[in-house]
């Protein structure tokens, strides 16, 4: 009997301890981003000349699918999209301010894209040339993020399903895509 009680009590003890942390990257918290900040935020807009965006002293964000980014690299000799989780700690997760000056060195236009919406690090003003763009959920009709990241990546390469943190892209045509910044 005791031996019972100790196996259930351990078993809800680790599945307690299993749950507690962040699911950021799970979702696009998209809606909670939105009410927290509405300012922050561009919705796409057909009329607004979205490859001209530039980065300001004011933080905005600017809601995009992979179509309409992609129009954006046809014009660019070099353009590298790199996919950013705002709270990613891994081996293959970079300061976009490093990646700018990297990219400035090599003469490539970097547009930084959210894989997911964290407010407190998307108002952040980063010292990048254009502004943090972000998945449009609505446009890929989820909220999952492991959907509409590969949907995003799909329209912005016309048709491949990448996997890396980075997709380099020449006069809008798919060259290579890669998790490390040591191969920009």
């Amino acid at each position: 009997m005791r031996l019972s009680i100790l196996i259930i009590f351990s078993s809800i003890l680790f599945y307690e301890c299993s749950l507690s942390g962040s699911f950021k990257g799970l979702y696009s918290y998209y809606e909670s981003a939105k009410r927290a900040n509405p300012n922050l935020f561009v919705e796409f807009d057909p009329d607004n000349i979205l490859c001209e965006a530039k980065n300001s002293s004011v933080p905005r964000v600017y809601i995009s699918n992979g179509v309409e980014l992609r129009k954006c690299a046809f014009n660019i000799n070099d353009a590298v999209f790199y996919i950013w989780s705002p709270r990613c700690k891994g081996e293959f997760c970079y300061s976009i301010n490093t990646l700018q000056k990297k990219c400035d060195a090599k003469n490539i236009e970097l547009f930084v894209i959210a894989e997911y919406y964290d407010i407190e690090l998307m108002q952040t003003n980063y010292a990048i040339e254009k502004p943090v763009f972000a998945v449009d959920t609505k446009y890929y009709k989820t909220d999952l993020t492991s959907n509409y990241r590969a949907r995003f990546v799909f329209d912005l390469t016309g048709g491949s399903n990448c996997t890396g943190r980075f997709i380099y892209l020449k006069n809008g045509l798919l060259i290579k895509s890669f998790n490390s910044i040591d191969l920009l």
